[in-house]
């Protein structure tokens, strides 16, 4: 499949995250906009949302493992959890406040209940999903962090 994607020509996309089981792609821009493809047919893209996501840069979009959550990350200081209902479309489930400058980057767990974030705060946190709180803070670091990998899969 070759498809070409600009949900806004003149604005720049800074995320893209397609969904495990290859049902939606979400790209996110520098507006603070997602916009959401359907992919499922396999043949085309065909959007399917486009929902004002933040007030500032989005810097990072990743959806779940489980397919059921999206995460938003942007330069207004919050990571935005967005819950998929009915595989119709993403509503805000959650907004996580905790980091003092902009959050670069996140990833979820393998079961999807947990997500790391960091940011140029120089700290990184480790999020529960259902509660919204900070389970932990990696301090230490003495510059911004800005990019993050999980691996907790089990061999």
């Amino acid at each position: 499949m070759r498809a070409k994607l600009s949900p806004a020509p003149d604005i720049g996309i800074r995320s893209l995250s397609i969904a495990l089981n290859a049902f939606c792609l979400v790209a996110a821009d520098s507006a603070g906009y997602c916009h959401v493809w359907n992919l499922k047919n396999g043949e085309e893209l065909v959007p399917f949302q486009k929902f004002a996501a933040h007030e500032d840069y989005i810097l990072r979009a990743m959806i779940s493992p489980d397919t059921n959550f999206l995460a938003t990350c942007s330069a207004d200081k919050t990571v935005k959890i967005w819950t998929l209902e009915d595989e119709k479309e993403y509503k805000l489930n959650k907004t996580l406040y905790g980091h003092h400058k902009w959050v670069w980057d996140c990833a979820f767990s393998c079961d999807s209940q947990l997500l790391v974030t960091c940011s140029s705060d120089c700290v990184a946190k480790i999020w529960n999903i259902e509660s919204g709180e900070v389970i932990r803070n990696f301090t230490g670091h003495t510059r911004g962090i800005n990019c993050l990998t999980l691996n907790d899969r089990s061999l």
